[in-house]
């Protein structure tokens, strides 16, 4: 039975709140500032129940959440004392979030009596919000909406159910916290850009058509193209930061504002590169420093990228693949399969069993899923446009905690709105920030005019115009920095809209002053914050030594020795910074492999079409050419045999195209290589090659009646080297699909089947081609596969004298009229193997220099 006391206190009309806030009720208004404390849930009794006892209460309660009161009444000025309500609504917002974070961590929002945890919500906002910032009912109806809401009460099951599942991993990660601090020194990037860059293409001004008529103007009429020299555009311009642990930053600007390249910049994707083609199309100087350490002075056994994680705005996934899949995958790449790669740094048996059985839970995926709110939809396809799958929202969520696992310090996400209404965006970020300042980690986060609900989830904001930082600090003080400025926010408009408008014009918001009569360009804005307040606070804190320093140091001897500095962060001992990637290569063509063979046999529409395919084309063909013993009429039939495996080739090279975003992704995000990627695709295309080859081939073969139907060992050669021929082909295309578009490969394809068919041996025979164009015979793979089917078919013992048949179809060795032998069946294998392996290099290196070609192309 409850005390008169708890009573009270857990009234509905909140009495014992009202007392002592009202009590407690100043003309003077104070600043709050948060200490290092741990945070503990106040109790009930703790919230005093009259007016005399109402400022030890608050005293009480600020030191049970470790907060202690400024008094700042004197810095006070007209304008701040007449703050208009909407920035009322804005602090509302910051303070509530406060409050509900810490609700949420003291686990009172849901399963506990009503009345009580509304008591307690109340006294917890009571004690975080500033004295006199707003009235008793304020208060009141926050601490109702806190305990009422539905998105708080589904984070707060979702932290109960991660907790539950963490129970051992929390005191673990908080002895392991691996602290990033960010910071960006006068860094500026610059590019050279073509003037046709952003022009917005159509069919014919990308058409063949539109290049020769503009030679046909240049050629014939003597109309000089217009200049398109390349023009050198500057995409970030002297930017100062610090980016801090614990801390969430949002990033604003309008379109082409350096948005992208900012994030993208401090995840360690901006580097100075070796190649002089790249360093004559880009400019980068300044530098960026991880506590403390350049990317110049990392080394080899540096890669930044691993521990500081890039959100892109679009959604790349496999569509076949569900959704708890494709963390598996990433799991399974990022960090190798454990909970925690440093094995080393756990030091009780305890520690070690907990990391065993969560690497055998699979603890990561759970907890990801559970903390992303897809556990509900963990069985069903990721999907896109094409196939039906989970939500845009959660495809979003999908994108997100892909890349979340790994210990990742710092997370940069660009527009991860994209796609989203206001509610799934809130949710997202909720989720993102609240999980950051538990772990101690950083998100930095770019939106595209984002709600007040999502803005106050950010403790900071970046504004950017033009690649220049018009404002950095806290969200609360943007408004009235640019009020001084002369820019004053009407009442109808939201905080993120006002911004955006300032960065870009925002002259209707502009009002004259003697200071600065004129609105401020790009330029001014910048310059006026480096000369601001916050400015001047980078720029201290830029001269101070790092808040944490790095971790190991080599010795002078140049050993494998390392010292420990004091008050240093181990992010350079993660594996990840170490190590560009977490899995050895055969691991990793093992994971491709799997990966590609499970959508494979999800696509089921593919494998049926393709043996109505191959059972119809054995059919005709067959029919055409059955039952013949005209040595031309079966020549003609092997020449059908090795073009239908090019046509097939064509029809599936454009799949390559399809998963190169995807490739791209995780390429840049250190997954694996491009090498695992490429042999794990072609391995996986084995039970299609083989089974499209052998129904279409032993049709054909008995249709036809090839080598008698009788020679079991004239079958198998035909079937290996068809099947060869068709790994070769497709290798070829996929050299092609590697780096370019679909129409382009398209050109590409055919071209090459001509050569192939030109200089194959079956319109120009052998030894009727030229001697200047038999080069062009000797390395086409097509030429190889077709003599080995003649020779395999005219050797057989259905035909009497092989030599002389093959003397009279043109197929005798060079300058010679003798007859090629069986041998060259052989020499036609090792051929085709030399050539695939020789197309796997190419298709690999295409892979990663158009990756990197895209990742300059993104900054630009």
């Amino acid at each position: 039975m409850k005390s008169g006391q708890d009573k009270q206190a857990g009234s509905g009309n909140g009495a014992s709140a009202e007392a002592f806030f009202l009590g407690g009720a100043s003309t003077q208004e104070q600043e709050i500032v948060f200490t290092d404390d741990p945070v503990r849930p106040p109790s009930v009794n703790s919230v005093a129940t009259s007016t005399d006892s109402s400022k030890s209460s608050r005293k009480s309660l600020a030191q049970r959440f470790g907060l202690s009161f400024r008094n700042r009444s004197s810095t006070l000025s007209d304008d701040e004392a007449t703050t208009p309500k909407r920035r009322t609504h804005l602090q509302r917002l910051l303070i509530r979030r406060k409050a509900e974070h810490r609700l949420l961590e003291s686990g009172l929002v849901t399963g506990r009596d009503e009345s009580k945890g509304s008591s307690i919500a109340t006294a917890t906002l009571a004690s975080v919000v500033e004295e006199g910032a707003g009235d008793d009912a304020e208060i009141l109806e926050d601490a109702q909406r806190i305990m009422e809401d539905s998105h708080t009460k589904e984070l707060s099951n979702t932290m109960k159910k991660i907790n539950e599942m963490l129970a051992g991993w929390v005191p673990l990660n908080n002895k392991l916290e691996s602290p990033l601090e960010v910071r960006m020194v006068d860094f500026s990037y610059t590019a050279l850009i073509q003037p046709g860059a952003n022009k917005v293409k159509t069919v014919f001004n990308s058409s063949f058509l539109y290049d020769m008529k503009k030679l046909w103007k240049r050629v014939f009429r003597g109309e000089e193209p217009e200049a398109e020299l390349p023009i050198r555009k500057v995409i970030l311009d002297k930017i100062n930061l610090v980016i801090e642990p614990g801390k969430s930053y949002l990033i604003l600007g309008p379109p082409q504002s350096g948005k992208t390249s900012l994030l993208r910049a401090i995840s360690g994707h901006v580097r100075k590169s070796k190649r002089k083609l790249q360093q004559k199309n880009q400019t980068i100087e300044g530098k960026i420093l991880y506590n403390g350490k350049s990317l110049e002075e990392g080394g080899t056994e540096f890669h930044i990228e691993n521990a500081i994680e890039y959100i892109d705005q679009l959604d790349c996934h496999a569509p076949r693949l569900t959704v708890e899949e494709t963390f598996e995958f990433a799991y399974q790449c990022k960090s190798g399969g454990t909970l925690l790669r440093e094995k080393q740094w756990l030091e009780t048996d305890k520690e070690r069993e907990f990391i065993a059985q969560a690497d055998r839970e699979r603890l990561r995926v759970k907890a990801t899923l559970v903390g992303l709110g897809l556990d509900g939809v963990k069985d069903t396809f990721v999907g896109d446009t094409n196939i039906r799958g989970v939500s845009g929202g959660q495809r979003r969520r999908v994108t997100v905690g892909e890349m979340m696992q790994d210990r990742i310090p710092v997370i940069c996400g660009d527009e991860i709105s994209t796609g989203l209404d206001a509610t799934s965006t809130y949710e997202t970020v909720e989720l993102l920030t609240h999980f950051a300042k538990r772990g101690k980690t950083c998100r930095v986060i770019s939106l595209l005019q984002p709600s007040p609900e999502t803005v106050s989830l950010f403790d900071e904001v970046i504004l950017l115009s033009e690649g220049r930082i018009i404002y950095s600090g806290p969200i609360l003080e943007v408004e009235s920095y640019f009020q001084e400025l002369g820019y004053k926010a009407p009442k109808h408009i939201d905080i993120a809209d006002f911004l955006q408008q300032v960065s870009t014009d925002g002259a209707e918001f502009f009002t004259p002053s003697p200071e600065h009569p004129n609105p401020l360009s790009s330029h001014e804005l910048a310059r006026a914050f480096v000369e601001s307040g916050w400015g001047k606070l980078i720029s201290e804190k830029l001269k101070t030594p790092p808040m944490y320093s790095w971790a190991y140091e080599e010795d002078g001897s140049g050993g494998s020795l390392r010292k420990k500095q004091i008050g240093a962060s181990p992010v350079a001992e993660m594996m990840g910074v170490k190590h560009k990637y977490a899995n050895g290569f055969f691991r990793n063509t093992h994971l491709n492999t799997r990966r590609f063979l499970t959508l494979w046999l999800r696509d089921k529409r593919v494998i049926i079409a393709g043996a109505a395919k191959n059972i119809l084309m054995g059919v005709s063909v067959g029919g055409v050419f059955a039952n013949t013993t005209e040595e031309i009429d079966l020549v003609g039939a092997l020449f059908q045999a090795g073009l239908f495996i090019m046509l097939g080739a064509m029809q599936n090279a454009s799949s390559l195209i399809a998963d190169r975003p995807v490739f791209k992704k995780h390429f840049e995000a250190n997954f694996y290589s491009a090498a695992p990627f490429v042999i794990g695709r072609s391995i996986s295309s084995v039970p299609q090659t083989v089974s499209d080859v052998c129904m279409f081939g032993t049709l054909l073969y008995y249709i036809v009646g090839l080598a008698g139907r009788d020679d079991a060992g004239n079958f198998f050669i035909f079937l290996a080297t068809l099947i060869c021929f068709a790994f070769t082909m497709q290798q070829q295309l996929a050299v092609f699909a590697s780096f370019s578009t679909t129409s382009g490969l398209q050109v590409l394809s055919a071209i090459t089947l001509l050569y192939f068919i030109l200089f194959g041996g079956f319109i120009v025979a052998p030894d009727t081609i030229p001697d200047f164009y038999l080069w062009a015979y000797w390395i086409n793979p097509y030429a190889w596969a077709n003599r080995a089917l003649v020779i395999n078919e005219f050797s057989s013992d259905r035909w009497e004298d092989p030599d002389e048949i093959l003397i009279r179809l043109g197929y005798t060795l060079p300058r010679s009229n003798e007859a090629y032998g069986t041998e060259w069946i052989g020499w036609s294998f090792l051929f085709m193997g030399l050539y695939y392996i020789l197309c796997t290099i190419l298709c690999a290196v295409g892979l990663t220099l158009s990756g990197e070609k895209v990742v300059s192309e993104t900054l630009q």
